[in-house]
């Protein structure tokens, strides 16, 4: 649908996933995370210089780890996109292990209770590097209540900061209930998700008949 309605569609290959081969994976991953990020950047500089859209016509969409990835891009440079949605994210990423299964993930990320993992998980932790006063895209970040992977927690404390730190935001929170990470859900649970962040990037993008209020 969302081609149909004159978009465009792109899914960028960033260093950190497992695509190919472990080596890839370690590329983007502990002390080289920052590779991720300065992929995605790389990835919409193409598609700006090379005319496949405008900064007004930018969305990005990240879910769970692709969620955190895609909010520290956004913090970067909140400028140089229209839209972000964000999915099941992991948002403080100095205090992700204190929560659920959090502990599992020092190995990909590092551990905020050693100085140099500190240092760095700092340094690129969305919750800790939103730009107070900067003008930043229409924002939609989604979880579920049940979530026991990346508790909403991550999500209510980003939203809130937004709020709170940039300038006119349009942020806004879906809270599904009855809901986890993502497995398990129901068809219409998963239609209904897929319904609102649809919608959303259309309208913020102004595709189709509805838009958000221009910056």
């Amino acid at each position: 649908h969302w081609m149909e309605q004159g978009g465009l569609y792109a899914v960028c290959g960033v260093r950190g996933g497992g695509e190919y081969g472990e080596h890839w994976h370690r590329s983007g991953s502990g002390e080289h995370k920052l590779n991720t990020i300065r992929d995605v950047e790389a990835c919409a500089q193409f598609f700006l210089h090379n005319n496949y859209c405008t900064r007004q016509s930018l969305a990005l969409f990240g879910r769970s780890n692709g969620a955190m990835v895609m909010a520290a891009v956004v913090n970067r440079d909140p400028t140089l996109y229209q839209a972000a949605i964000l999915v099941a994210g992991l948002y403080d990423m100095l205090n992700f292990h204190r929560y659920t299964i959090g502990k599992i993930w020092q190995g990909e990320y590092g551990n905020s209770e050693d100085p140099i993992d500190k240092a760095r998980l700092e340094a690129l932790s969305p919750l800790h590097n939103i730009q107070a006063g900067q003008i930043y895209p229409h924002i939609m970040v989604c979880t579920g209540r049940d979530d026991d992977r990346v508790p909403p927690l991550h999500s209510y404390q980003l939203v809130k900061a937004l709020q709170e730190k940039t300038q006119k935001p349009s942020v806004i929170l879906n809270l599904y209930d009855k809901t986890g990470h993502g497995a398990g859900r129901s068809t219409s649970q998963t239609v209904a998700e897929h319904a609102d962040i649809l919608s959303f990037a259309m309208a913020a993008v102004g595709l189709g008949e509805s838009s958000l209020s221009s910056r």
